[in-house]
């Protein structure tokens, strides 16, 4: 999810123009330029963005990432009948983008419950080789916050409120969650006395009956307590023998479940770095202390932490000219790490690398 601490404004030029931008940036062995082009034809129909990156598997020596777009409100979601009409017809592709249209319809209305919920929403593509006129279709996945975080038993008003969006969004974008309600419903009972908010992913593009459960700043040890409580299908531990290493570097993350009619047996871990990884150095230990760990580890290639790293760092964006320093400054930033366990399978690690406006009152 591309939601990461930069782009805190709307930005100054195209999503396309950006990504041409920041493309020699993108180290050979993370992303080759073939699926850079499919990320462009990606870009060229969502113009308005907030803040955009990239999806880099770190243990997969194919150089290829997924694509992710973070968009507020304000923004809006266009697509046309131009972009529809690329698409084949009663495709999996074509009917993402008609169920998201839908979505974007009911998010525009300032009256609906989606438009007063939901101030963002990030749209994830899964990005393969697709040749033009076809457009990678999106999933989705946007913020739920109900009113102060309080530690304690979950409030049933906070329970109802999110219920309430999840059922008015999949409504929108006729997905059916009824397999699902009951164990989303305790998904909301159980965590939200534990983080400040909770997000929800559906994936129009794939076909799955299970929605996407984060839980942002959630204490590394609740996990076992969380997946207990949830009567989740994984082994009793949540496989902590595997990520208790995590707590080195910190002690809490962003938890990812997958909900059906039961939680499945694999969790997702995010470690998060934001705003600050623009000034990581590659020649301080203690900078690349995680990302040596993941190489140690056998969840990264060398080749792919060296280019993590290489990707860092912040610019001015002066097309018009005048004073540089003034023009829009952007950050290449590393916003989070996603570690991914399940039965039978080595861990899994995914970087997200993003680029996004920040606002110059706000540096420090």
């Amino acid at each position: 999810m591309m939601q990461n601490g930069v782009g805190t404004m709307s930005t100054p030029c195209q999503l396309a123009t950006m990504i041409e931008t920041v493309a020699p940036r993108l180290d050979p062995a993370l992303v080759c330029r073939d699926n850079v082009e499919s990320i462009l034809s990606i870009a060229r129909v969502l113009p308005t963005w907030q803040c955009a990156g990239f999806e880099c598997r770190l243990g997969d020596p194919a150089p290829r990432a997924d694509f992710g777009v973070h968009l507020r409100r304000t923004h809006g979601i266009s697509i046309d009948e131009a972009l529809l009409a690329r698409q084949t017809p009663d495709s999996p592709e074509s009917d993402a983008w008609q169920r998201l249209r839908r979505f974007a319809q009911a998010w525009s209305e300032r009256q609906t419950v989606i438009a007063r919920a939901i101030p963002a929403v990030s749209l994830e593509f899964d990005v393969h080789s697709l040749r033009p006129p076809r457009v990678a279709a999106p999933s989705m996945f946007f913020s739920m916050r109900f009113g102060p975080y309080r530690s304690g038993p979950a409030d049933g008003t906070a329970v109802d409120a999110c219920s309430r969006v999840v059922r008015a969004v999949l409504e929108a974008v006729g997905a059916d969650m009824a397999d699902a309600r009951h164990q989303l419903e305790q998904c909301f009972r159980v965590l939200l006395p534990r983080v400040p908010f909770l997000q929800l992913g559906v994936w129009l593009a794939r076909p799955v009956n299970t929605f996407r459960i984060c839980a942002p700043g959630l204490k590394l040890r609740d996990i076992r307590a969380v997946v207990r409580a949830l009567r989740w299908s994984g082994p009793q531990d949540a496989y902590e023998s595997r990520w208790r290493d995590l707590l080195q570097f910190g002690d809490r993350g962003a938890l990812h479940l997958d909900v059906g009619s039961e939680v499945a047996a694999k969790i997702g871990i995010e470690v998060n770095f934001g705003e600050g990884s623009a000034s990581l150095r590659v020649d301080d230990p203690e900078d690349t202390r995680f990302f040596d760990y993941l190489v140690e580890h056998d969840m990264c290639l060398p080749e792919k932490r060296d280019g993590l790293l290489s990707w860092v760092g912040g610019f001015r964006l002066n097309p018009d000219g005048g004073d540089a320093a003034t023009a829009p400054l952007f950050l290449r930033t590393i916003s989070h790490v996603k570690l991914v366990f399940q039965p039978d399978q080595n861990p899994q690690a995914k970087a997200y690398l993003a680029v996004g406006r920040i606002d110059d009152r706000t540096q420090h």
